[in-house]
């Protein structure tokens, strides 16, 4: 069986400078998107705030983790309600 994969692996096989190019250019690619969708950014300032409280990256990570799945219910909630609201409209004869 092969050698079993752990990100603190990866991490160590990244010269410090390549990382940091890495994460300018994924914060200049996020500041780019945000100027054509100025509507998400109040989002993004949610995230930056709670982030900035989270700690290291494990802890970052649960927390983003924690952001996408409470979202995730938000939407399937709506999504329910709209079903309820549309369903009736479905069943009746054009």
């Amino acid at each position: 069986m092969g050698r079993q994969f752990k990100p603190e692996d990866h991490d160590r096989q990244i010269r410090p400078e390549s990382r940091n190019e890495a994460l300018s250019r994924a914060v200049a690619q996020r500041d780019r998107f945000l100027q054509q969708n100025p509507d998400l950014l109040c989002y993004q300032e949610e995230i930056d705030r709670v982030l900035n409280k989270a700690g290291g990256p494990q802890q970052r990570m649960a927390v983003l983790g924690f952001m996408m799945e409470a979202k995730l219910d938000e939407l399937r909630r709506q999504l329910e309600k709209l079903t309820e609201i549309v369903a009736p409209l479905s069943n009746q004869n054009p």
